[in-house]
């Protein structure tokens, strides 16, 4: 099925011959592929203004979050910052890690994945500290 959109975008692109990027996001949209445009990732650099963003908007400090306590709201603020990390810049798993009390890369990913979930499962307590964090914060 996706090859069968594939081939159709390319055919009705190759009819068309050079054709504008609404003329490409028009095809997109009659084959049911929504273009969203995507702003350009930071640099890694740009991880430390995340962290800053992140104890500013929930008043915490980097002893709250790199410490190795397990609460819910801990938790929560944690998957927070790593799923902003990641969708906004480069930086690598362990690079997001290292703000955080040198978590491991793999720690890294399940809490992308928690985020991830959480927002598409509109998880109530979750839901909240993200809405907040959309509301308050500077970067997002």
């Amino acid at each position: 099925m996706i090859a069968e959109k594939r081939k159709s975008l390319i055919d009705d692109r190759q009819s068309i011959g050079k054709c504008s990027i609404g003329t490409l996001i028009y095809l997109a949209w009659r084959h049911n592929e929504y273009y969203v445009p995507q702003l350009p990732k930071q640099d890694k650099s740009y991880l430390k203004e995340i962290i800053k963003d992140i104890y500013t908007v929930f008043d915490v400090d980097a002893e709250y979050l790199s410490c190795a306590k397990k609460d819910r709201v801990r938790a929560i603020i944690r998957f927070i910052y790593c799923y902003v990390g990641r969708t906004k810049t480069k930086a690598s798993y362990k690079e997001i890690g290292e703000l955080i009390g040198n978590r491991d890369h793999a720690t890294i990913i399940y809490a992308i994945r928690e985020a991830n979930q959480y927002i598409k499962d509109n998880q109530k307590q979750f839901m909240e500290y993200w809405n907040w964090y959309k509301n308050k914060s500077s970067i997002w």
